[in-house]
């Protein structure tokens, strides 16, 4: 036994109690000289980027005043191991494509990731600060090439004035390596993603509010042949909502995205401008069923504009339906349908109509033991004028399906362990276009919060 200014405690408890804030301070110092001044100032360095960095300034501000305090709440070291088998890595056709490309007909590989995160949490009177900060370090048996330094954050400050005024001012960054599904790149492709975004709402009425929001988003590749696919996103959003006693919702939303591509796609002598601007118009519907249920909609027309090659401009529909049930305190249901017409990477159609439905389902089994599983399906139709002059649309239709299950177990409070199964397949009428990959994961995660 140990004893202590806080009296007699045991001496694992003490032992958990040193490690944990050995480890935490450990972390705040190599995040610190490694991570957060770099962000902070990378992201304060430029004026598209001020929001990012303030609201990262303050959740590390909140931080720092909570650990002087001693308030052990706030900080949420983690530490996470991983191990990924998938035996279809680079989503090949078959063996043969995977010997015409790389020169071995190996497909599988199994990739180690371990990384430390902190999380922060703190509420001051009616503000909520939240950050997550992450480092990963990832490594592939067999395809080396694609070994990677991953970094996450995360920062939003849910403010309020008043009781009728609140929104939010957040931002966020990854760099990682770019998902295989997306393109199928021999070579390494790290991706980098920053995103900021304002929003406020005014319940100016007991039955009625109105709100609006802006936001940006980057997306760069390091890969130069991709780089015609670099963007940025500017989105803007207005909204009336008729509020009913039950805080079910309808109401109407306006958008305006503004897409700039700084590199034109070059295919053979021509160059091709992908700038353009959207405008949807939109009705919104939350319906709270019950307690435990709830319906949202959103649906309504959409309009595309590109500045250069305007036959490619296009007009349709997008609608997303989504339900929330909780059966019980232990068991929860989430069911998606869509219909939305989305961008295309494909130069054959510059775009494609999407048509899914997902469902995902927890179970918590017993107090340790949780089980998830989900199921998700899409038709994709690539019906849009091709990206290039001369070219001849073919009209491409893809069927994705994907599944997965997973099983989680919290042995002791502060460690986590799972493990999950997981499916995805692509068929095509261009049959080199399909692909098959299964994928097995085992995962521990120890939260060094302190009791």
């Amino acid at each position: 036994m140990v004893y202590g200014q806080q009296g007699l405690v045991s001496s694992s408890s003490y032992e958990r109690f040193l490690l944990g804030r050995g480890v935490t301070n450990f972390l705040l110092m190599f995040i610190e000289k490694h991570f957060i001044f770099m962000f902070l100032l990378q992201a304060c360095s430029y004026p598209q980027y001020r929001y990012l960095g303030l609201v990262t300034f303050l959740a590390a501000l909140s931080a720092s005043f909570s650990a002087v305090a001693a308030s052990d709440d706030v900080f949420s070291p983690y530490l996470d191991f991983s191990v990924i088998h998938e035996d279809n890595l680079l989503r090949f056709h078959d063996a043969a494509s995977a010997l015409a490309v790389t020169g071995s007909e190996v497909m599988a590989d199994t990739i180690k990731r371990t990384s430390a995160g902190l999380r922060i949490n703190k509420i001051i009177s009616q503000q909520t600060l939240i950050a997550d900060l992450s480092m990963s370090r990832n490594r592939y048996s067999h395809f080396s090439q694609y070994d990677y330094a991953g970094k996450d954050a995360s920062a939003n400050w849910g403010w309020q004035l008043g009781s009728h005024v609140s929104g939010n001012l957040g931002g966020s960054y990854s760099e990682g390596q770019t998902p295989f599904q997306d393109f199928r790149a021999i070579e390494p492709n790290i991706n980098r993603q920053r995103r900021e975004n304002f929003d406020a709402a005014w319940q100016f009425h007991p039955s009625w509010r109105v709100r609006g929001g802006y936001s940006q988003y980057a997306l760069a590749y390091d890969l130069a042949v991709l780089q015609y696919n670099d963007r940025k996103l500017a989105t803007t959003e207005f909204g009336l909502d008729f509020v009913q006693p039950t805080n079910s919702t309808v109401g109407v939303q306006l958008r305006h995205i503004r897409g700039d591509y700084p590199n034109n796609l070059i295919v053979s002598i021509f160059s091709v401008d992908n700038n353009y601007s959207q405008n949807e118009f939109k009705g919104k519907v939350d319906w709270r069923v019950s307690e435990t249920a709830s319906i949202q909609f959103l649906g309504g027309l959409v309009r595309k504009n590109y500045d250069a090659l305007t036959k490619r401009n296009f007009s349709g529909t997008n609608s997303r339906l989504v339900a929330n049930w909780s059966a019980s305190a232990k068991l929860n249901l989430n069911v998606n349908a869509w219909n939305e017409v989305g961008s295309s990477s494909d130069l054959s159609a510059n775009f494609s109509t999407n048509r899914g439905v997902s469902s995902d389902l927890g179970w918590e089994l017993a107090s340790k033991v949780r089980v998830n599983a989900s199921l998700r399906g899409e038709r994709r139709d690539y019906t849009g004028v091709a990206a290039v002059i001369g070219a001849q649309a073919l009209e491409r239709k893809d069927n994705y399906t994907a599944a997965s299950i997973g099983l989680s177990y919290m042995p002791i409070r502060h460690l986590q362990l799972s493990a999950s199964l997981a499916n995805e397949a692509l068929s095509s009428n261009f049959e080199r276009n399909g692909y098959r990959d299964n994928k097995l994961q085992f995962n521990g995660r120890y939260d060094l919060g302190l009791d």
